[in-house]
């Protein structure tokens, strides 16, 4: 009555179809809450002990420079200084007063799509990009997700830092 084989009872009743199953549909709940997609600003700031690890006598510090809060709009925000012989304008220009020339034209990109992480990404700049109080500095090309709260530290003095909204 026994299959060896694979212990499939033959004398026991048919099991249960799946297929015709009469009982009532599952009659879904009220929505819950709409995900709520974040959006992200970025605050703009000369940092004066930045400054100091790395002054070489070449720039000076922008001792009366007040901070600038910049919402990110979009999908993606370049970082760099403005150009208009290059046609580069980027959505935090570090090119406003006052300037920091250690900062290039096209320094680094943050992708921050609705509902996605925000990504920062240098772009091959000259003075590089540094994440965090160890001022870990990014390798070109290669995408880091950031938090809310996180700096980046970049040119002679600027320190943006993330705020999640």
């Amino acid at each position: 009555r026994y299959c060896e084989a694979c212990g499939h009872d033959f004398d026991a009743p048919p099991a249960h179809d799946l297929s015709e199953d009469t009982s009532p549909p599952v009659t879904p709940g009220p929505p819950g809450p709409p995900v709520r997609t974040r959006s992200w600003a970025a605050e703009v700031a000369p940092d004066r002990a930045y400054f100091d690890r790395g002054d070489d006598g070449s720039a000076v510090f922008p001792a009366n420079a007040a901070s600038r809060l910049i919402p990110l709009t979009g999908a993606r925000s370049l970082i760099g200084r403005r150009s208009r012989s290059l046609s580069i304008s980027p959505r935090i220009d570090l090119s406003l007063d006052p300037e920091d020339t250690g900062v290039s034209r096209s320094h680094a990109v943050l992708d921050h799509p609705p509902g996605g992480p925000l990504t920062v990404t240098d772009l091959g700049s000259s003075n590089g990009t540094r994440l965090g109080d160890d001022l870990k500095l990014l390798v070109k090309g290669v995408a880091v997700e950031l938090a809310d709260g996180d700096r980046l530290y970049l040119g002679s003095w600027t320190r943006i830092t993330f705020h999640a909204r």
